[in-house]
């Protein structure tokens, strides 16, 4: 997606007091434990579920709970190691800088984010976070 610059930076704004940033989170992609920490990175809770739902509404195919954690450990703990505030920072800035976003209700997210917001609307009560992705219809 390509963005123009002014519309970056309102985005790295908002991106500052969307996602202000929680404890650090160990990573642990294929336990419930470890998505929790995952989102756990988020600030604002309830704005990203519903984020991620918006998201996922669109995007059914992404309803994996534990593909979504493991796409993220893979990126802020490529090592294997606890997964950093510095690490997220890091990875929102290099999706900015690559381009790899999302608009999402006026909000012009980093894909990192997105799958944090994905991954919370996912876990959130009632929302079914064991659901599978939906069934693939080959040919």
């Amino acid at each position: 997606m390509k963005i123009a610059r002014r519309s970056l930076l309102k985005a790295g704004s908002g991106l500052v007091a969307f996602a202000a940033l929680g404890r650090t989170a160990t990573a642990e992609p294929a336990s419930d434990d470890g998505a929790a920490r995952l989102v756990a990175l988020l600030g604002n809770r309830h704005a990203a579920i519903r984020l991620g739902r918006r998201h996922l509404s669109r995007h059914p195919e992404e309803r994996d709970a534990a593909q979504l954690a493991a796409r993220l450990t893979t990126r802020l703990a490529p090592a294997g190691g606890p997964i950093r505030r510095a690490a997220l920072r890091r990875s929102l800035a290099a999706d900015f800088a690559a381009g790899r976003v999302t608009a999402l209700d006026g909000w012009i997210l980093a894909n990192t984010e997105v799958d944090l917001c994905a991954l919370a609307a996912l876990k959130a009560p009632g929302t079914g976070a064991t659901l599978s992705p939906p069934p693939r219809h080959d040919g």
